[in-house]
């Protein structure tokens, strides 16, 4: 619920509001003795509560607590699957959700803190949910539920959960085939392409894009499949396992791919067909592609491409402090830090007049994609693509490369992780 409509509908202050539940809460976790918890409504409270939290900006407190929740859900047995310990259909389900949306928790919040997960492969094998609505599930069943074919209202999780770990097996080395010292440009493209084409014909080909939340489902798969193509890309290329000659080939379809991904997750966010949603998206900034257009535009020359990547950099930053700096978040003050430095590069351009990166003073720009119009085909194919003119041009300039500047800004994490 936005401040304005807090005010609206339940006549108080939004941050009021905010503060007299998360209090409320706190207290009625306290009461039922959450750090002892032995009983699975009391986890899943907690979880909701850590999900809410996070909408609010506490990232830091999120992260830290569910580091306890995850204790609390191993001392559960929830890191082991129902049917190995002989637990009734539907308790077993309810097992798998809570678990997946812990390890969703800690993928999202490691990654905001620029650490590693605390769940490592092969320390759980608790299944994914089955394919189910809420209905076809009852606490008396005796036999095991079986799962559907075609979208439901557990397949957008679903799809969130396959993503995360394929994320997590190519950014921290969790599957053997995968791992950093063996990851090829081959392997990473092979295990995309088998990715979207499961995801396809599992599930998203079953979608009705009139319906909303299904739109929804189709869109962010998209864009879960470039972010994971591009940072694939920017791992590969960090650690010397891309060749210069790739990397070149490669470089501006990946820059226009970070364009879309910026400016589909800003319409997820804004659009008023999926506001119901938007307290989600909030948990997946796009800060690889923020940070990789904006090193990119600290070396490129202007251009109509040049401008288009600014606008959507400039709209993203204003949506992500639109309620003030987000909280706790380390990557915050080296990437205002970069967005400075590409203002002052674009002004010494004299490309366009000095920009002042604040509230205040830029006016918002309206940026809109058309539906299932990102490019994923380029994914496939770029591998054929031959360097730019553009691309020829920065190459032969002096100075540090986008690269060189966008692991200036990731390292710079370091320096700034005890700060709030």
């Amino acid at each position: 619920m936005e401040p304005e409509e807090c005010r609206d509908q339940l006549g108080e202050d939004h941050q009021s509001v905010l503060q007299h539940y998360r209090f409320a809460t706190e207290q009625a976790l306290a009461r039922a003795d959450f750090l002892h918890a032995k009983q699975l409504t009391i986890v899943q409270a907690a979880v909701l509560f850590l999900i809410a939290r996070w909408r609010s900006g506490d990232v830091r407190f999120v992260w830290a607590m569910t580091a306890v929740v995850l204790r609390l859900a191993q001392g559960l047995g929830l890191h082991r699957d129902g049917t190995k310990l002989g637990i009734e259909p539907f308790d077993t389900e309810m097992r798998r959700r809570l678990w997946w949306h812990i390890y969703l928790l800690d993928i999202q919040t490691s990654e905001h803190q620029a650490t590693t997960p605390q769940i490592f492969e092969g320390t759980y094998d608790t299944e994914l949910p089955l394919n189910t609505d809420d209905s076809d599930l009852s606490p008396e069943s005796e036999e095991p539920f079986m799962g559907r074919t075609g979208f439901t209202e557990t397949t957008f999780f679903l799809i969130r959960c396959e993503f995360n770990m394929r994320y997590r097996q190519l950014m921290h080395g969790s599957s053997p085939k995968l791992s950093s010292n063996q990851l090829t440009i081959e392997d990473t493209t092979t295990a995309l392409y088998e990715l979207n084409t499961f995801i396809e014909n599992q599930w998203l080909r079953f979608c009705d894009r009139t319906i909303p939340i299904q739109w929804v489902a189709a869109t962010v798969t998209r864009v879960a499949l470039a972010r994971l193509w591009l940072t694939a890309h920017l791992s590969l290329q960090r650690t010397g396992e891309l060749s210069t000659k790739v990397w070149q080939q490669r470089r501006e379809v990946l820059f226009q791919t970070a364009i879309e991904i910026l400016g589909f997750a800003h319409l997820l966010e804004s659009s008023e067909e999926t506001r119901q949603w938007s307290w989600m998206f909030q948990m997946y900034r796009q800060w690889h592609a923020f940070a990789f257009i904006l090193s990119e535009l600290c070396v490129r020359p202007p251009s109509a491409l040049a401008d288009r990547a600014w606008t959507i950099a400039i709209l993203t930053y204003q949506w992500w402090q639109r309620d003030g700096p987000p909280k706790g978040w380390v990557l915050w003050e080296p990437l205002s830090h970069l967005i400075q430095r590409v203002a002052t590069t674009r002004d010494n351009q004299q490309h366009t007049s000095q920009i002042e990166v604040s509230e205040d003073q830029i006016q918002e720009t309206h940026f809109s994609f058309p539906a299932d119009s990102l490019r994923i085909a380029s994914i496939w194919t770029s591998q054929d693509l031959e360097p730019s003119t553009t691309e020829t041009s920065l190459n032969q300039e002096a100075g540090p490369s986008s690269m060189d500047i966008y692991r200036e800004t990731i390292v710079d994490t370091s320096l700034h992780r005890g700060d709030d």
